[in-house]
């Protein structure tokens, strides 16, 4: 299991913090543990997410994933995106312009 498939499991970021990685895992550990009516399995899973977690450094975010991200998911680079589509879905219907002769 890697960091990214153990925040999945635990319901985290992959970059939490450990006290977030300990509070999804009690959640975890309660809902699945056997003594509580819980599947083995899961328990398993939950602890071994937890290790992962706890045990695997924390990516750095470096200024190109900042920038990424921003230019990604910013509001106005999506509305530009989506104004650039339509304008490249009108132009390919719109008939050629230029040796129009009467």
């Amino acid at each position: 299991m890697d960091r990214r498939q153990a925040a999945h499991l635990l319901g985290v970021a992959t970059d939490a913090r450990p006290a977030e990685v300990e509070h999804a895992f009690r959640a975890a550990a309660r809902r699945s543990h056997p003594d509580l009516g819980g599947h083995p399995g899961a328990f398993r899973a939950a602890t071994e997410a937890r290790t992962v977690m706890l045990s695997t450094p924390v990516p750095p975010v470096g200024i190109d994933r900042v920038v990424d991200l921003v230019a990604r998911y910013h509001p106005v680079i999506l509305l530009a995106e989506a104004v650039a589509r339509s304008l490249d879905r009108h132009l390919a219907r719109a008939e050629p312009v230029g040796d129009r002769r009467p």
